[in-house]
């Protein structure tokens, strides 16, 4: 709550703070006589039984009444049926007395004259008096000779009961020629004040609280609140629905200038004016000041109205809000500000943006967040906590050279990216309860940026309840800062850093050694690491040396015993591969595959016979030509596969692709020209897609091999030696 309403609730509530003071006599009828020492009488619960009770002249005529200052009339059960009256001159005896409370639920019926002859009442309480209106009350104010010494009227919640009060012209002029300072109808239903009646009359009127009305018709006259000191509006229900506007504009000319009047008093509260559930937005909408302003306010609170969105640009080059110098907008969940409003108020001194969404406008419109308080040069303090704000523009701050305070806490930042430099007057930057663990160095310079210039005072930094970090040795340059710096004097207050096991301790000068003993840990741990890190690669290169120059002497001892194996021909060793092809390719075999495929195999084996076997020239005639097929597979180590659109469409073919298959044969792809994949079967997809495949490309009607003879059959002995490991 802003200091000023709080000094608003001291002047309205005076008596009552006074009363704790001295000891108040509490009793349940009205005493003949006061101890001594008393000064104050409260009388509870006094109607008993009875349906009515008469207060008269002679309640309060021993002489003890005639030294009580303060004078409680209770009645705490509320009894809607009992009858309470106050006959004429009835506190006539109480010469002394300054405060008078009537808080009573019953039906109460007032004298003309019941307030004569108590001269020195300043306060007089009506609150709780539900069944009470003005015009009831009025003619007991009315005339010169009853209260001229009132000074405050406390009406709270008076006349709720019957449907609330409407302050009039008459009522006014019974307060009229009373000293009349401070007005309170708080949680009060008002039907209507008339603001020109009350200016007129009550010329010493300075303080006004119409808090926490459930609606209010306020008729504003040409007279402006200007003698008005404070005004309390908070809380009042204006029973309009969700403001939403978006691409309007319009001019201060244009508008209600009656209303110009409600920022006449020195200290205006329209707090939480909109219901919860409603909203108040305004997108790319624009305000022209055409004329200078009438307001003579010095400070606005407009906490928790739910502006939420408040893209207005307001144009007020020629004309500016000079008098206005604190504004409070707190906990209105804002999301959005145009800079340009503030550019109205030059002489803003302070600004209460706490409580709001502004993290989304810090994301989402980050070059307009940097401009936001370009224009208050005479700035000196400044709330945005709990904004949940994670990043600061750098420099944010450059023209508000007169800030003395700075309240960052309750957000979400981690470092400090805004710079200080141009903070000459900064007294204290509050950043308690965010989310720094360690400050970085380019955060410490900017903590040190413009401080150390000669003259400047030093200023205090709060880094309360954040979870400082000193378990680790990345913390060195931090903690080492906090603990030396004479830049800032570091508040004490809840500074503490998350140690070892994840306890937490204060941050004195112990603590920078315990995180030096940590970083010397770590340089043991780092030296012991690399050191045992590079005997391990040492020792790996080794043994991975190791390791490939046995494959490699398995490998060529492997490819010895198979070329041994081919040269003996026996077995499956006779032939190194068959060969399958159709009909239909059989030129192409002859013409460009058996004969180099057979030359560049016996170079590599050093043998002078065939070792390319085909169905032509080993099938036996007679004989069944699938088991012919078979025994020639037996024959051969491996198997050749002439890929063609003709091959696919073989069932010949593609029984001796199953056969070798299900023998478990190596099969290498000789890939002949384009071929239509849809004519393949599921067996020849899958090795089509899965193996390297030998492609024969038809270029100016010849077939060209798209690798070499050498690559092929060396791979193809890799293949059988493979097969032969499983």
């Amino acid at each position: 709550m802003d200091c000023s309403f709080n000094i608003l609730i001291l002047l309205i509530f005076w008596s009552t703070i006074s009363a704790l003071n001295h000891q108040c006599k509490e009793c349940n009828d009205i005493p003949k006589c006061i101890p001594n020492g008393f000064t104050c009488v409260r009388i509870i619960d006094f109607l008993g039984e009875n349906k009515s009770f008469e207060f008269n002249s002679s309640n309060f005529i021993s002489k003890d009444w005639e030294n009580v200052t303060e004078l409680q009339l209770q009645e705490l059960e509320q009894d809607q049926t009992s009858t309470i009256i106050f006959m004429e001159e009835c506190f006539i005896g109480l010469k002394s007395l300054r405060e008078l409370h009537i808080n009573l639920h019953t039906q109460i019926q007032l004298d003309t004259n019941v307030f004569v002859g108590i001269d020195n009442l300043e306060f007089l309480d009506l609150s709780e008096c539900v069944h009470l209106d003005i015009p009831e009350l009025v003619p007991s104010l009315t005339g010169s000779n009853k209260l001229p010494n009132l000074k405050f009227l406390k009406a709270s919640k008076l006349n709720t009961y019957n449907g609330g009060i409407y302050f009039d012209t008459k009522f006014a002029e019974a307060l009229g020629d009373k000293q009349i300072t401070s007005l309170d109808f708080s949680h009060t239903k008002i039907t209507g004040i008339n603001t020109t009646a009350g200016l007129q009359y009550i010329e010493g009127l300075k303080n006004v609280n119409i808090s926490y009305s459930p609606s209010t018709n306020v008729i504003l006259g040409d007279k402006k609140l200007e003698n008005i000191n404070i005004i309390d509006m908070s809380h009042v229900s204006w029973l309009i629905p969700t403001i939403k506007f978006a691409n309007k504009t319009w001019k201060y000319s244009e508008s209600n200038k009656k209303w110009n009047s409600l920022l006449y008093p020195k200290i205006v509260n329209m707090s939480s004016n909109f219901p919860d559930h409603e909203s108040v937005r305004f997108v790319n909408c624009t305000y022209k000041v055409d004329e200078p302003f009438q307001w003579k306010s010095e400070e606005v609170i407009v906490m928790e109205n739910n502006v939420k969105y408040l893209d207005l640009r307001v144009d007020c080059l020629s004309h500016k809000a000079v008098t206005i110098k604190h504004i409070n907008a707190a906990g209105n969940q804002m999301e959005f500000l145009h800079p340009s409003t503030f550019g109205c108020f030059p002489n803003l001194v302070k600004l209460d943006l706490s409580i709001n969404k502004l993290y989304k406008m810090a994301k989402e419109n980050h070059p307009l967040f940097q401009q936001l308080f370009l224009s208050l040069s005479r700035l000196k303090i400044l709330n945005l906590s709990f904004n949940r704000l994670e990043v600061i523009p750098e420099k944010l701050f450059s023209e508000n050279r007169d800030l003395e305070l700075l309240d960052f806490s309750h957000n979400e930042l981690e470092q400090v990216t805004f710079t200080l430099e141009y903070l000459y007057k900064l007294k204290v930057l509050n950043l308690q309860f965010n989310r720094i663990k360690i400050l970085n160095s380019l955060s410490i310079n900017y903590l040190s940026s413009g401080l150390s210039t000669p003259g400047n005072k030093t200023w205090t930094l709060d880094l309360g309840n954040n979870p400082i970090a000193c378990s680790k040795c990345e913390a060195k340059q931090f903690i080492y800062w906090l603990t030396h710096t004479k830049s800032a004097i570091i508040s004490a207050t809840n500074l503490t850093c998350a140690a070892f096991k994840n306890t937490r301790k204060e941050i004195d000068e112990h603590t920078l050694d315990d995180v030096n003993n940590i970083c010397k840990r770590k340089i043991i741990i780092i030296s012991t690491t690399v050191s045992a890190g590079f005997t391990l690669i040492i020792v790996f290169i080794v043994i991975m040396v190791v390791y490939k120059r046995r494959k490699r002497a398995t490998k060529r001892m492997k490819r010895g015993e198979l070329l041994k194996r081919l040269q003996e021909g026996k077995g499956q060793n006779e032939f190194v591969a068959f060969v399958s092809y159709s009909s239909e390719d059989k030129d192409f075999v002859d013409n460009y595959l058996i004969a180099h495929f057979n030359e560049t195999l016996q170079q590599m084996i050093g043998v002078n016979r065939n070792l390319i076997c085909t169905g032509d020239l080993y099938l036996r005639p007679g004989f069944g030509i699938t088991d012919e097929i078979a025994l020639c597979m037996e024959r051969a180590s491996a198997f050749i596969v002439v890929v063609s659109n003709d091959f696919n469409l073989s069932l010949y073919c593609q029984n001796e692709l199953d056969m070798a298959y299900r023998l478990q044969k190596p099969i290498v792809l000789f890939i002949k020209g384009t071929i239509d994949e849809s004519l393949m079967t599921p067996l020849m997809k899958c090795l089509f897609k899965s193996n390297v495949r030998v492609l024969w490309a038809l270029e100016n009607q010849q077939y060209t091999l798209k690798t070499t003879w050498e690559n092929v059959c060396s791979s193809l002995l890799d293949l059988i030696i493979k097969k032969e490991e499983k």
